[in-house]
């Protein structure tokens, strides 16, 4: 008896090509959810943008400061300037 009987007499399994396998991944097999595509459980805070900003001193930005700080913190600005 050669090694190729034995195995067939002890039910070793017949190769199996890929074009019999199904689509089906490792993690569909195992049960496992494929998250790749799922939104986060905790996505970032959103950071909310005041309305608008408010109107510009007559001499401009303060020194140094960016229509974006301006935005954010130019009301601030305002009020410290006028006590």
């Amino acid at each position: 008896m050669n090694l190729e009987d034995t195995l067939e007499d002890q039910g070793a399994p017949e190769e199996v090509s890929e074009s019999d396998q199904d689509d089906e991944s490792i993690e569909e097999m195992a049960g496992i959810a494929d998250t790749s595509e799922e939104e986060p459980d905790d996505p970032e805070p959103q950071i909310t943008q005041p309305p608008e900003a408010p109107p510009l001193p007559e001499e401009g930005l303060p020194p140094g400061w960016s229509m974006e700080q301006w935005r954010w913190y130019g009301a601030r600005w305002l009020e410290s300037k006028k006590e």
